[in-house]
C-alpha cells in the first residue's frame, strides 16, 4: 500500500534524500495536543524495505501528545499507529489509503501526556501529509484530525 505525507508553504530543504526533499509550512494540525511530524530520511522502526518504483525514501513519522491529560490516537490492531495518508489534489487535502496495512480493526492507542507513537512511510514525490486520528477518550466522541506539515520529494 502506498505510503504518503505533506503539506504546502515555506520551504525547508533536508539534505541526505535521495533527489532531495522539501517539508513545506502550509502549516499542520495539531489536534486534541496530539501533533504529527515527519523526518526524512527517518531511522527504520516497522516498515523498512521501500515497496519499490518511486516510493524509496525512508520517513519516520511521529505523533507526540503535548497536553496535560492521556490522548487516544487510532492503531492497527492497537500496536501499530494509524496513521492516513493525503495528497493534495485540485487545491485541496484528499485521503489516498493507509500509511500502514493494517491486518485488524481500528482500535486505539492511549498515549499519556509527553508519550509518542511512531511509524516509517515511504512518501511519494507529490505534495503529501500524514493524518492520524485523536480523541479524549476511547470512543472517539469527540475526535480530531492531527496533521504533519506537508512533504515533497523532488
Amino acid at each position: 500500500m502506498r505510503s504518503t505525507i505533506g503539506l504546502l508553504c515555506g520551504v525547508l530543504v533536508l539534505a541526505g534524500c535521495s533527489g532531495g526533499a522539501s517539508i513545506v509550512g502550509l502549516g499542520g494540525t495539531i489536534a486534541r495536543d496530539v501533533s504529527v511530524t515527519v523526518t526524512i530520511p527517518g531511522r527504520c522502526v516497522f516498515t523498512c524495505d521501500p515497496p519499490g518504483g518511486d516510493l524509496t525514501t525512508l520517513a519516520l513519522v511521529t505523533a507526540v501528545n503535548h497536553g496535560a491529560t492521556p490522548r487516544y490516537v487510532r492503531s492497527c490492531g492497537g500496536v501499530i499507529p494509524s496513521f492516513e495518508e493525503q495528497d493534495y489534489i485540485g487545491g485541496q487535502w484528499q485521503f489516498v489509503g493507509s500509511a500502514d496495512a493494517c491486518v485488524s480493526g481500528p482500535e486505539y492507542i492511549v498515549l499519556a501526556p509527553g508519550d509518542s507513537v511512531q511509524s516509517n512511510w515511504f512518501p511519494p514525490k507529490t505534495l503529501s501529509r500524514i493524518t492520524i486520528a485523536v480523541a479524549t477518550d476511547s470512543a472517539f466522541v469527540d475526535g480530531g484530525l492531527a496533521a504533519s506539515r506537508a512533504v515533497h520529494l523532488y
